[in-house]
């Protein structure tokens, strides 16, 4: 069904999975004038559109969803994204700050700000939003297309480890 936003929304989901950005882009773009009301399209098609190095798109997309009914933190989250990748550090954070006065108790957006504010180098108000940084399960809730461990037998498979606050999962993992 053209008009069944969800499968082209899953569609999309699965290509970018696999990596065909261009592919998961027109499914998001589907999915969006199928149900032009659904923030978390937007943002989906902002993430393929920026994987596929169209940046100034990205924005427009991930930015057409903060000024929807029922706006994602995701989507500023996005958008502070690629203004990082543009370079655009002060940009980044006022997008977290429009965001943070939307939705205050959200930790990404917190942590993003966090980030900027280093980058800026104003480290009291850096390491205060560090302490929202996402623990281990508030990262792998967004990651379900990589399933979780559960201490099976991975011989012939990639395990990718996501570290917590330091190196150390990542360098015992290794051996």
């Amino acid at each position: 069904d053209p008009d069944n936003a969800e499968a082209h929304n899953g569609l999309g989901r699965v290509a970018l999975a696999k990596h065909d950005y261009v592919t998961a882009e027109k499914h998001f773009r589907d999915a969006c004038k199928a149900s032009v009301d659904r923030p978390v399209y937007h943002v989906n098609r902002s993430v393929a559109l920026q994987r596929m190095g169209n940046l100034d798109e990205a924005l427009m997309a991930a930015a057409g969803a903060t000024h929807m009914k029922d706006c994602l933190p995701a989507a500023y989250v996005q958008m502070v994204s690629i203004e990082e990748e543009l370079g655009h550090i002060d940009a980044a954070l006022e997008i977290a700050e429009k965001g943070i006065e939307r939705c205050p108790d959200c930790f990404e957006l917190l942590f993003c700000r966090g980030v900027e504010f280093a980058t800026l180098g104003r480290w009291a108000e850096a390491w205060r939003d560090m302490e929202y940084r996402p623990t281990v399960a508030q990262v792998s809730e967004g990651m379900d297309e990589f399933p979780e461990w559960k201490g099976e037998d991975v011989a012939g498979k990639r395990v990718l480890v996501i570290r917590e606050q330091g190196k150390g999962d990542e360098i015992m993992f290794v051996r």
